[in-house]
């Protein structure tokens, strides 16, 4: 029986590619999980709108200053959205192999790294993308 939820959640593998320490010019494939809120297409549509005004921005004014700008503007509206949907993790350590927290200054250190932010935002449009393109439907 499906059961309709006011609040979706989920836990979703998220794999991260760095260079590898070992083999210079390769990249080593970690993963982890992340708890992730599913938000609704209100919201979706809303974070849509907003970053659509910030590229509408960049559309008056091409200057190296304001694509710069815009840049910084996308990358705050993406760390927003991130901090909305991402509910908690587990599968991560610091460099010391202790237990690496959840918690919203983790996340904000965890989003200074590019590599990270990419592979969050690619397990999140995994976890709400329906199936059916996988399914062959």
């Amino acid at each position: 029986m499906f059961k309709m939820v006011k609040t979706l959640t989920t836990w979703w593998p998220v794999t991260i590619f760095e260079p590898s320490a070992d083999k210079p010019g390769t990249f080593e494939e970690f993963s982890f999980d992340i708890e992730f809120e599913i938000i609704d297409r209100d919201e979706q549509k809303a974070n849509a709108d907003a970053r659509a005004a910030i590229f509408a921005e960049g559309v008056a004014d091409t200057s190296e200053a304001n694509l710069r700008l815009m840049q910084t503007k996308l990358d705050a509206q993406q760390l927003k959205e991130f901090q909305r949907v991402v509910r908690n993790w587990r599968g991560i350590v610091d460099d010391k192999e202790k237990s690496f927290p959840f918690t919203d200054k983790n996340l904000l250190e965890m989003m200074k790294r590019d590599h990270i932010r990419e592979g969050i935002n690619a397990a999140y449009s995994d976890a709400i993308a329906t199936g059916k393109a996988r399914l062959g439907n």
